[in-house]
């Protein structure tokens, strides 16, 4: 696991408050039950910060998998 990735990770364990361990690529919206649309916000806002970045809103809405947001991350830049 690249750095990134393990930030991200991070990331959205203290967002929706579950474990580290529970957290894969395929994390995301579709099984994850906490991750409703406040939690989205909460989400982008916390990677915006912590890696420097700025996500249009059309790609906002299109990170809704680990897997998505470290690839988008990755597009545009961050390390």
């Amino acid at each position: 696991m690249t750095e990134l990735s393990s930030r991200v990770r991070t990331i959205v364990s203290q967002t929706f408050g579950i474990p580290l361990a529970q957290i894969t690529d395929a994390t995301g919206s579709e099984n994850l039950e906490a991750w409703d649309s406040m939690h989205q916000i909460h989400l982008i806002v916390a990677l915006e910060a912590e890696f420097g970045v700025s996500f249009d809103p059309e790609q906002a809405i299109e990170l809704t998998t680990v897997r998505a947001i470290d690839d988008a991350l990755r597009e545009l830049g961050a390390k």
